[in-house]
């Protein structure tokens, strides 16, 4: 009785091994689905309440196959040359933002970091604004938004952050309201 438990438990624990492994790396996502329904067959047919017991820990403490093959696709183009290219693209257009969004600032002479080699650029809200009331003031009044320094820590406060993630024609527009608001408000 001994040996034929030992040979259901060493039979479970091989179908165990073989089938997480597999479903750990679903690379080929085909395959992984037909290992899976025949892990259910196994599970179904399992006549040895060991087989049972271990096919079922599986069932419940698997949480994740890890990262989806669609994802693993994406990542994997990225070092295409047609995805080279097309990072190039954005980074040119992220860039030409950045740049917009400076000769703005510039323009209004207000105190700003960041922008040449980063997709974001930091200035000091004017007047002495907190940056919750910066925010307010620029989406009220010209609908433009950017994210408030005190949401970094409250070093953050009087400093408002803006994105050169945007599309070019939005990013123009938002920096001529900019330019008017400001210069009419006299700030």
């Amino acid at each position: 009785m001994s040996s034929l438990l030992d040979k259901n438990v060493g039979f479970a624990l091989e179908i165990y091994k073989q089938f997480t492994i597999i479903s750990l790396f679903p690379v080929f996502p085909r395959q992984t689905a037909v290992l899976c329904r025949q892990r259910d067959r196994d599970f179904e047919h399992a006549e040895s309440p060991d087989v049972r017991a271990v096919l079922q820990l599986d069932n419940r403490t698997t949480k994740t196959n890890g990262v989806s093959y669609i994802v693993q696709k994406g990542g994997a183009a990225v070092f295409t040359p047609e995805g080279q290219a097309q990072i190039r693209a954005n980074i040119r257009i992220y860039k030409q933002n950045a740049r917009i969004l400076m000769q703005a600032l510039d323009e209004l002479g207000m105190w700003y970091t960041g922008g040449k080699n980063a997709p974001y650029i930091w200035l000091k809200c004017p007047d002495g604004m907190d940056s919750w009331s910066f925010f307010d003031f620029l989406l009220n009044e010209i609908q433009v938004i950017g994210t408030p320094g005190e949401g970094f820590g409250a070093c953050g406060d009087g400093y408002f952050r803006l994105s050169s993630f945007g599309s070019t024609e939005d990013t123009k527009a938002a920096a001529e309201r900019m330019i008017i608001l400001l210069r009419k408000k006299n700030i």
